[in-house]
């Protein structure tokens, strides 16, 4: 890797490559897309002071539709066993997705693999 990057860049390079090794591209490849990536970053970023969430929104949607998926099979009872939330979480929960605040077909978009 580059030394010239700064050491937050050199950071993100690894995770990408790593990530890119992963997912089956040959080392070399991965290198390469993820400097290529970084330099786009600092580009169209750099200097700016950004804000990078956590993503926290994202896990809870998607443990949301989960909620609403195992409604179905599940008493309400036993899903504030399993995810550690009150009764009245889980029929908010419940109302949000039935009423389309949250819906599990926009977590399609997030899916980790899709065959």
């Amino acid at each position: 890797m580059s030394e010239e990057l700064p050491e937050i860049m050199q950071i993100i390079v690894e995770f990408i490559s790593e990530s890119l090794i992963k997912d089956g591209i040959q080392e070399k490849k991965a290198c390469e897309i993820a400097y290529s990536c970084c330099l786009a970053m600092m580009q169209a970023v750099g200097g700016d002071n950004i804000y990078i969430p956590k993503g926290v929104k994202l896990t809870y949607s998607r443990r949301d539709a989960e909620i609403y998926k195992e409604l179905d099979f599940m008493t309400v009872k036993e899903l504030q066993t399993k995810y550690n939330l009150t009764s009245r979480r889980i029929y908010q929960i419940i109302a949000a997705v039935r009423d389309g605040v949250e819906t599990a077909e926009q977590l399609l978009l997030f899916d980790e693999r899709r065959d």
